[in-house]
């Protein structure tokens, strides 16, 4: 709900909540209608340029099913192989499994806090403690924690704030890829 409110807020629309006792909630969302053409005159280069970025193994750990499908239907346009996990205690075993198997990640995408269970802060750790050259993106809606600001102090290799564009995802990974 933070990352839809915030999207919607960025867009300058709004979130309207009806709910009855015993009988459901209705979230209706707004958003102002635009005569841009600017998505159209975007795509290509943005498809153009993530041709250029090499193939990388991603492990991407979140608990927003929503946010991992469109995040690896990103990463699969860019060319990458794209694994999830549901929270840090699932990432940690996927992680050690392909370290052990040959077959380590080249990159992974943490969300910060994951409800009722291991949020990427406290995965990382052990991440690095397996393998201390991993490449681990921290990634978070909620843009005034401290580690957000000081990723590296935490072992993190960057940021990538919610809700972000293909772009940006491109751009991070073409970062750490070349890092």
């Amino acid at each position: 709900m933070a990352t839809t409110f915030s999207i919607v807020n960025k867009h300058n629309g709004h979130i309207n909540i009806d709910s009855e006792l015993g009988k459901g909630t209705t979230l209706t969302l707004y958003l102002p209608a635009s005569e841009s053409q600017l998505y159209q005159k975007i795509k290509q280069p943005v498809m153009e340029q993530s041709k250029k970025l090499r193939s990388a193994k991603v492990l991407i750990m979140d608990d927003n099913e929503t946010l991992i499908k469109v995040t690896t239907i990103m990463l699969k346009r860019a060319g990458h192989s794209v694994d999830v996990a549901y929270d840090g205690k699932q990432a940690i075993k996927i992680y050690k499994q392909a370290l052990n198997n040959g077959n380590k990640f080249d990159v992974v995408i943490m969300d910060l806090i994951i409800p009722n269970g291991i949020g990427g802060q406290e995965a990382v750790k052990s991440i690095l403690e397996i393998d201390p050259k991993a490449r681990v993106i921290i990634s978070s809606g909620y843009s005034d924690k401290p580690v957000m600001a000081n990723y590296s102090d935490y072992g993190f290799k960057g940021v990538l704030a919610k809700p972000y564009t293909m772009k940006r995802l491109q751009d991070i990974m073409t970062r750490i890829l070349n890092s």
